[in-house]
């Protein structure tokens, strides 16, 4: 089965490595009359559940360690609290339930993108809400978690707005800086996160929607733009230049991505690409939020009446877009679709 933590796993910017830093102290409490909990060292079998179950999902480990849980009428109870590359997990080991070896349970987890707020009243106090959950905690390590979080939100979604970012509220004397690999930019007059990986992390991005909507990684589409888009200065974002079909998930995913890069300048869907309604959604909301965009081509692609009207009232409510180029050829626009477009171009 996999291995235990390397030792080479840093918490961001802690610098402390996972094996030194899942260990609660034993005065942490719940409440004056509450209990202190017990030495809080992940022993190797749970870590072992724990390695064994990110292994499964395909993910990696950014933090991992134990947490006093508060449930309801009172109750609490002790969990490894997970922070992976794309989730946030609370996890019960067997021996949690009074065995050796299993599996770990997981008892609640959240993708990043669906966490609303993190609020910490103290360095010992933690509460996490999602969309559909949220969860309190004591531990000593609650503004190492904090920066886990926070690392993995900014290697996955570094180019996302501060509007659609989770609330923070924790004092900013304690908040740790973020990772040193990256640097904040202004472009555009939009306030950007500029990645050292290829791409404007492009990659990074699609990875973590795919696992935020069930939809299987391509290996493939990843590798070519690691490894080829930018040694080849290829800035625009074409459907027809990957060989495999594509799946309507796989292009939901791909122009997520491209909503927040700032690699990319220009995007193209030709003839041969079946538009479906969820993908021009997902293409829509890149329009209306990336401003780096000046090329965009719709070739040959039929456009009902109502999504080009959408797209263009996108195109006008991005006010900071630089577009210079729209192709439009072949699409058999009717009157009402050509008279939206010249409300945009005004």
């Amino acid at each position: 089965g996999p291995a235990a933590p390397p030792a080479w796993i840093v918490m961001a910017s802690s610098g402390k490595s996972l094996a030194s830093s899942t260990r609660l102290n034993e005065s942490t409490r719940l409440g004056d009359d509450g209990p202190a909990t017990q030495d809080g060292k992940i022993e190797a079998d749970d870590s072992r559940q724990v390695m064994q179950l990110l292994t499964e999902r395909k993910q990696e480990p950014v933090y991992l360690g134990w947490v006093v849980v508060s449930l309801r009428k009172a109750k609490i109870e002790k969990r490894i609290l997970v922070v992976s590359t794309h989730r946030v997990l609370l996890v019960k080991p067997s021996s949690s339930r009074g065995g050796k070896g299993g599996a770990a349970d997981v008892k609640d987890e959240s993708h990043l993108l669906h966490l609303t707020e993190i609020a910490s009243p103290s360095p010992i106090e933690l509460t996490l809400r999602f969309k559909t959950f949220e969860v309190t905690c004591r531990t000593q390590e609650a503004d190492e978690i904090v920066a886990a979080i926070r690392k993995a939100f900014d290697d996955a979604f570094g180019g996302m707005p501060e509007r659609y970012r989770f609330r923070l509220d924790v004092d900013a004397a304690r908040l740790k800086p973020r990772a040193t690999a990256r640097t904040w930019d202004t472009c555009n007059g939009v306030h950007l996160l500029q990645h050292v990986a290829p791409c404007g992390a492009f990659v990074n991005t699609y990875r973590a929607l795919c696992d935020c909507h069930g939809t299987p990684v391509r290996d493939d589409i990843c590798h070519e733009i690691d490894n080829l888009y930018e040694a080849q200065n290829v800035r625009d974002f074409a459907l027809a230049e990957f060989e495999q079909p594509l799946s309507a998930g796989d292009v939901v995913a791909l122009f997520g991505a491209l909503r927040w890069n700032s690699y990319f300048t220009g995007v193209a869907v030709h003839r041969g690409i079946k538009m479906e309604r969820e993908m021009w959604a997902a293409l829509l909301d890149a329009l209306a939020d990336n401003p780096f965009l000046s090329r965009v081509e719709f070739d040959g692609v039929p456009i009902e009446r109502a999504t080009f009207v959408a797209l263009c009232a996108r195109l006008r409510a991005n006010t900071k877009l630089a577009l210079v180029e729209l192709s439009l050829r072949a699409n058999g626009l009717d009157d009402k679709a050509a008279a939206a477009l010249g409300e945009y171009l005004g």
